[in-house]
């Protein structure tokens, strides 16, 4: 079944919406999870630019087996994430393409490929954590 958003979640913006930390069940786990499948992100990624062939996303992805490739596929298709279209032809064709939402984990996946330089470059030399009082996500509207 797919997701859905309600009309008055629409109008409310991501930086509208109360920060909450995780605790317990995280909403997160589940998408990290989804994620932590292997090849599920570079997937995504390849379909990002349009469908594809399953011999197109094979070649692409480069050492991925075909049984792997059409187990992820399958998973990913049963979370709504991916369509997979047989086209009439002969012989027949099997084109997969991202879902709307497929398409809602590219802005996740713009952000962490911002991210990963500076995780990259603060591996190399830590800087200290942020006390309560500096962390970007502290309530300011107080002050």
């Amino acid at each position: 079944m797919p997701n859905t958003v309600t009309e008055a979640e629409a109008e409310i913006s991501t930086e509208e919406k109360p920060f909450t930390p995780c605790t317990g069940a995280c909403p997160l786990d589940l998408c990290l999870k989804f994620l932590s499948g292997a090849w599920t992100h570079k997937i995504i990624c390849n379909l990002r630019i349009g469908p594809r062939r399953f011999g197109e996303l094979r070649r692409t992805l480069g050492t991925v087996s075909s049984k792997v490739l059409t187990e992820r596929l399958r998973e990913m298709e049963a979370h709504g994430v991916i369509t997979r279209t047989v086209l009439p032809t002969s012989p027949v064709t099997v084109e997969y393409a991202l879902t709307p939402l497929g398409h809602d984990f590219i802005p996740l996946f713009d952000g962490m490929r911002r991210v990963a330089p500076l995780l990259e470059n603060a591996a190399k030399s830590p800087v200290p954590a942020l006390t309560p009082d500096e962390s970007p996500d502290r309530d300011r509207s107080a002050e």
